[in-house]
């Protein structure tokens, strides 16, 4: 057991208590807002920047701002806009799916149901910690330092997850390395 081993049982632990804490209401939320936002803001992110530039003239400003072409040939001012839209839009939803996922949390705080509720928190938390712990473990494979691979092979829980899930690692390397099958909505 080394000093990964140490740090990855802790992430693991960590996710866990953090389940409980938080609850199945707020973790099924949390999901659900990233998926929700994601969408709500890569299908209306333009739109959303064009009603915005009705009150602020964002449109004229960042391309004066921002005149430079990016490698690919593209107006960095107007990628830059963009980016604003999605990412206003996309915290915007969290906002909203954490405000009604903490509403629904305090009913679910009731004795029988909190019990209930932070159990399936910490299932959920259980699930997000592994998802980490083997995110982590497979982009470590990818490092090639002497130090960092000497670690990874001198690592009890690594060894067990390669061991274990190589369907998942061997996706996880090929997303990381760019052969992925994108996905489009």
């Amino acid at each position: 057991m080394n000093w990964l081993d140490v740090l990855l049982i802790l992430l693991f632990i960590f996710s866990i208590s953090m389940g409980w804490r938080r609850g199945l209401i707020r973790q099924l939320f949390d999901v659900a807002a990233v998926i929700a936002a994601y969408a709500v803001a890569l299908f209306f992110g333009r739109e959303f920047v064009l009603w915005l530039n009705n009150f602020i003239p964002l449109a004229e400003w960042f391309p004066a701002w921002f005149s430079e072409t990016s490698p690919l040939g593209f107006a960095v001012g107007e990628i830059l806009l963009r980016l604003l839209g999605f990412f206003i839009l996309f915290f915007a939803v969290r906002l909203v799916f954490r405000v009604v996922g903490g509403l629904l949390h305090s009913i679910f705080c009731l004795p029988v149901l909190g019990t209930i509720n932070g159990a399936g928190g910490m299932l959920m938390g259980m699930l997000k910690g592994l998802l980490l712990i083997l995110i982590i473990v497979a982009a470590g494979q990818l490092i090639s330092t002497p130090f960092w691979q000497q670690t990874m092979q001198q690592s009890l829980v690594a060894s067990v997850l390669l061991d274990i899930l190589p369907v998942v690692y061997d996706q996880m390397v090929r997303f990381l390395l760019g052969n992925q099958i994108s996905v489009t909505f």
